[in-house]
């Protein structure tokens, strides 16, 4: 984690394209809200690191078993350098690596808290960590509920390294075990609630209410103006995407009455969402001299979304393989049927909210997940049944004999449809001219335009030699000990043979042949001319 970590300080200006800003704030805002050193915070350990759909890095919450003060080894800031007592960890200052030095850097710490806007939004999400979960009490009936649960267990087990009165009282009160001394649970916390209440920042946000979206029925590519009522702010931006696979980025809302905003001054805010796509996901962020606030509060965790229904040739069907032996592959190494999706439109499309499905007595199958697809783009289902590895892949298989494929939005309209009639080795069904034309039998061209064969052939050609292609009344293939199958767009076969050299097609109709080299499980696309 340090070697990645480290490189922020060279790029402090562009930090929120590197790293997921929102999921970084929240685990620090849960570090310092339950005082759980054995971490970045503290001794930097038990963190790892993962890059999403979206090209963010973002941080992964590990161990937290020595949460609520009971890790006191550090080694990262001046204040708490040798450790701290818990009358300490009851005030511990949640900007402690930016108000102290950090004597071990904390350069993830530095660069976020050195901006004033991320540290108001910090403070912001430990003032809901603290509201939904603290000051309620909420984690105290938790905790009882969780004791009893054990009790009976902790009192038959003869290895545990504290008394059975220990695990009582450690609820509330502090118990000593070996030389260390763990803080009662309510006794920490309930004492940093009221500190944590009263720190700067916490209280004095705006409050945002009354969002609406314009037009609400809207369709793919319209302008989409936000707007909110809010109070006492002097910045309220927006955060939007149309996908998981997105960045969210960030629009900034106006009271000047040109903003589809109502009149100038009068607490409306708006803003406008330019060709918008058929979802957005967005949530709202306010602040002023005092504090920041999110709407809704746990976002982006949460976030709010408009959505409109797709129409008939938007997104289609394009491609699908049923037969996969030996063309592309799964992250995972292996042979599965896929099918292709295509965007037809100018417009980003989201598959949220988007089913598909090989059975017509059950049209929300499998949902999408909520990727987002650029204008003249793909995306590509894994169909193997196995939706262990990643949200890729379907909950189905695609019959190699044959059946009706079928796209849905969540009403159960149907944006595009095929059926299919039984696929031979390597040979995919697609759309001819792409993304429009009717069904017919390709050469594959995984996650790519049909009107272009894939390279995939260039590995059949280093052994054998097709010629000439196109081709008029004799067709001449140099290969030896090779079984040839050679079939017509829609399958049907027309000729085969083995260790075949020559071939007469002169009673052949002009078009697309599928030629299939049994022996390499490859298939090569020829045409007939007149």
């Amino acid at each position: 984690m340090y070697n990645l970590i480290d490189t922020l300080n060279n790029f402090s200006d562009s930090i929120h394209n590197i790293l997921n800003i929102d999921r970084t704030l929240w685990m620090h805002a849960l570090n310092y809200s339950m005082i759980n050193f054995d971490s970045y915070i503290g001794y930097g350990q038990n963190y790892y690191l993962y890059k999403d759909e979206a090209n963010q890095w973002n941080p992964i919450i590990w161990d937290l078993n020595m949460s609520f003060g009971s890790f006191r080894l550090t080694d990262a800031s001046q204040q708490y350098f040798s450790g701290f007592n818990i009358t300490q960890a009851q005030e511990m200052d949640p900007l402690t690596h930016h108000n102290y030095i950090s004597v071990s850097p904390r350069p993830l710490l530095r660069v976020l808290f050195g901006n004033e806007r991320y540290r108001k939004m910090y403070i912001a999400h430990i003032r809901t960590i603290i509201e939904e979960n603290f000051l309620n009490q909420d984690y105290f009936l938790r905790g009882q509920y969780l004791q009893s649960l054990v009790d009976h267990s902790v009192q038959n087990d003869t290895n545990k390294f504290y008394s059975y009165t220990d695990f009582t009282m450690n609820l509330i009160s502090q118990v000593s075990i070996g030389s260390s001394i763990c803080p009662g649970i309510s006794q920490l916390m309930d004492d940093r609630v009221n500190y944590l209440s009263s720190y700067d920042g916490y209280s004095g946000q705006p409050t945002i209410s009354t969002i609406s979206a314009f037009p609400s029925n809207f369709v793919t590519g319209d302008d989409v103006w936000i707007s909110a009522y809010v109070s006492d702010a002097t910045f309220v931006g927006l955060y939007y995407r149309n996908g998981h696979n997105q960045q969210f980025k960030l629009l900034e809302l106006f009271d000047d009455g040109n903003h589809n905003d109502g009149f100038s001054g009068d607490g409306i805010y708006g803003c406008k969402i330019s060709n918008c796509g058929n979802s957005v996901d967005y949530y709202l962020y306010a602040d002023n001299d005092s504090a920041g606030v999110f709407s809704p509060e746990r976002a982006a965790y949460e976030y709010y979304n408009i959505q409109t229904n797709l129409q008939q040739g938007d997104l289609v069907i394009n491609e699908l393989m049923s037969n996969n032996q030996n063309i592309v592959t799964d992250d995972s190494g292996k042979y599965e049927d896929w099918i292709e999706l295509y965007n037809n439109t100018p417009f980003p499309i989201s598959t949220n909210g988007l089913f598909i499905t090989d059975t017509i007595t059950n049209l929300l199958k499998w949902k999408l997940p909520n990727y987002i697809i650029q204008p003249d783009s793909y995306f590509i289902i894994w169909a193997d049944e196995d939706g262990g590895q990643g949200d890729q892949h379907a909950n189905f298989q695609l019959s190699n004999l044959g059946e009706t494929l079928l796209l849905v939005n969540s009403d159960s309209s149907i944006i595009d449809s095929i059926s299919y009639l039984s696929q031979f080795n390597d040979v995919s069904f697609g759309r001819t001219p792409n993304g429009t034309g009717s069904f017919s039998v390709l050469t594959p061209t995984f996650n790519a335009n049909n009107d272009f064969p894939n390279p995939i052939n260039e590995a059949v050609n280093t052994y054998i030699h097709i010629y000439p292609n196109p081709f008029n009344n004799s067709l001449y293939i140099d290969s030896d000990n090779e079984l040839i199958e050679i079939r017509d767009v829609l399958g049907k076969l027309i000729y085969n043979s083995t260790n075949v050299k020559y071939i007469n097609t002169s009673n052949w109709k002009p078009g697309v042949y599928f030629l299939s080299l049994r022996n390499q499980k490859q298939s090569v696309k020829i045409i007939k001319i007149k």
